[in-house]
């Protein structure tokens, strides 16, 4: 339901939890490889289980590159696109 009424938060709170999900990978398992294999396909499943997410998606990025992040350097806004394409 959250995400119907906000999708473009919904696909940022999706990518910081993935990100938290990283940090304690690395932390607690020393970047397992299985570890992180199994983390990636579910964050996958998830995404995809929902066929609007990729709308979503898109209208996170679009927000992100037109609007909301115009203090963003080159090298941020690469590093916001390469989050965001982790979750497809």
């Amino acid at each position: 339901a959250a995400s119907k009424k906000d999708p473009v938060r919904f696909i940022h709170e999706l990518i910081y939890l993935m990100d938290r999900f990283g940090h304690f990978l690395k932390e607690a398992f020393d970047n397992d490889a299985s570890f992180k294999h199994k983390t990636q396909s579910d964050f996958e499943f998830f995404f995809n289980k929902n066929k609007r997410n990729p709308e979503f998606l898109s209208l996170y990025i679009d927000e992100k590159l037109c609007k909301g992040d115009k203090c963003l350097n080159d090298k941020d806004m690469e590093s916001m696109l390469d989050r965001s394409m982790v979750l497809i």
